[in-house]
């Protein structure tokens, strides 16, 4: 199960306001990861990151529409290539790849939610496209269906400079219901002036209700189950959920949960003393219908700050409680206790953190995930140690014995199943687009390149030299908001220079990617 946009504000990580009882409960149950971090913090890079077991480059996985298909070294099997090869029946529900027609080979079937972009517009080829509770879901193909190639023209390579701009389409969903607007972003129609936030009546309906397609692909997922319970063969079902990600479109009952006066603010709303302005982006939540535009020092308003904060939390719990439904059929096929389980998400949220929304930062809010792997024959745990989305892939099949490709660059968790105490990592690390990041134990350090850039032919030749003066260092023992960047005080020069190195040789590590 991976989420879309869930930082770690779950009761399992201390969240004292969040109502999130299921996650929690398989939490109980789970291997907690304390310290995950994502790879790239905006969806398509980080999914492909992911799912491929490669580190991100400038020259690939830098964008939210990323593909690995595109991107990828050539003939590297992702995750569900590797498990579909080992006999698994792999299905792809919601959004796993943020393009659903990317990598479809390796799927024995993708669904998507009507009406939202990608591989689901094969609703229009006759033939191509067969609809379950509201979902477009293709089969067993072995290239991108008929629209794909136009798709793929306009990948971010050609598009032009800014992330969101793209190509103009407007197509109206079967049943009537307006398209996702995140989805939609996918044909160049980001946010689409439309609400960032709503309170959707239900009527008692979690999984019909016209706004809420995560409730369509959760009885989806609940018929896989049964399938899978009834054929007894191997399967590899993914469960994508759009929520929390913008727009917050969440049930009445869950706004009702909370009161907005009394949810927490950001602990710091200003840009750091001593970083650069570049580390912050502000681009995403004004594309978004009634939200003004924002920067460095002026921030939204107050109320719609807390309304704001209040729709992410209500978007959490209403995925929570999918979670549940999800968990409670595992339980009563008499699945749970032989089943591998796992609930991550592709990168954490920024809300109003430093002054800034959403993610596209080297920030601790915006890379930090929640992780939980529940697996047969190993008690639950908390793991302190640094680990990374990137080895989930190894993982995955460490727990199935099966043997890795040699391009993985992610290393398994297994050890720390057995052992929370196991050494696993001196340091992780991630980047997004201008910038590099490694962080270890205590502190957390970031460059930029040469000059801004948001596109792969820029920052290709940005990055081949790194900003002078563009850095930050922060303290996460006596600093976990990163409130100040040690980098520029000349009192923490040996960190910093050790860290340098060590980021330094990843970037020569990460291009090196093994012969399959």
């Amino acid at each position: 199960m991976i989420a879309d946009d869930l930082r770690p504000t779950l009761g399992t990580y201390g969240s004292t306001e969040i109502h999130s009882p299921h996650i929690d409960a398989l939490a109980a149950d789970s291997v907690v990861f304390e310290r995950a971090y994502c790879q790239v913090p905006t969806c398509g890079a980080s999914r492909a990151s992911m799912l491929t077991g490669l580190y991100p480059t400038p020259e690939r996985f830098l964008q939210y529409d990323s593909f690995a298909s595109l991107e990828g070294p050539p003939g590297i099997p992702d995750l569900p290539a590797t498990l579909q090869a080992a006999g698994y029946t792999t299905i792809s529900n919601g959004k796993i790849y943020h393009n659903r027609d990317d990598n479809v080979a390796s799927f024995n079937q993708i669904c998507g939610h009507g009406g939202t972009g990608g591989i689901t517009e094969s609703e229009h080829f006759p033939g191509v496209c067969r609809w379950q509770d509201g979902m477009c879901c293709l089969e067993s193909l072995t290239e991108p269906p008929p629209q794909a190639p136009a798709v793929l023209r306009s990948h971010n390579s050609g598009r032009p400079d800014h992330p969101y701009d793209g190509l103009p389409a407007e197509v109206e969903e079967e049943d009537g219901e307006d398209w996702d607007d995140y989805t939609r972003s996918r044909w160049g129609c980001f946010g689409c002036n439309k609400p960032a936030f709503r309170i959707i009546e239900t009527n008692g309906d979690d999984f019909r209700t016209a706004g809420l397609p995560d409730g369509k692909m959760t009885l989806k997922v609940i018929k896989d189950l049964r399938l899978a319970h009834a054929t007894k063969t191997p399967f590899f079902i993914t469960v994508g959920f759009f929520r929390p990600h913008l727009p917050f479109d969440a049930p009445r009952r869950d706004w009702d949960l909370y009161n907005r006066s009394q949810l927490p603010l950001a602990e710091f709303d200003q840009l750091p003393d001593g970083a650069p302005p570049r580390s912050l982006n502000f681009y995403e939540l004004p594309v978004y219908k009634d939200i003004p535009p924002y920067s460095i020092g002026n921030h939204l308003p107050e109320d719609l700050t807390r309304t704001l904060i209040h729709g992410y939390y209500a978007s959490i719990t209403y995925v929570d409680r999918l979670v549940g439904y999800i968990m409670d059929e595992v339980k009563s096929l008499g699945m749970y206790d032989d089943t591998i389980i796992m609930l991550a998400s592709d990168h954490g949220y920024q809300l109003n953190d430093h002054g800034t929304w959403c993610k596209h930062s080297l920030y601790e809010k915006a890379l930090r995930v929640p992780l939980m792997i529940k697996a047969p024959g190993f008690r639950p745990s908390r793991v302190q140690a640094m680990v990374e989305n990137l080895d989930i892939y190894p993982t995955l099949l460490d727990l199935i014995e099966v043997q890795p490709p040699a391009h993985l660059q992610g290393e398994s968790l297994v050890p720390l199943l057995r052992d929370a105490r196991a050494q696993h990592k001196d340091a992780v690390f991630a980047r997004y687009l201008d910038g590099d990041t490694v962080r270890f134990p205590e502190y957390a350090y970031s460059e930029y390149c040469s000059r801004t850039c948001t596109q792969i032919p820029a920052c290709r030749a940005s990055c081949a030299t790194i900003h002078p003066t563009d850095r930050m260092l922060y303290n996460h023992t006596l600093d976990p908001f990163e409130t100040a960047s040690l980098h520029a005080d000349g009192k923490h020069g040996a960190v910093a220079n050790v860290m340098g190195r060590v980021l330094q040789q990843h970037r020569r590590d990460r291009e090196r990617v093994a012969e399959v």
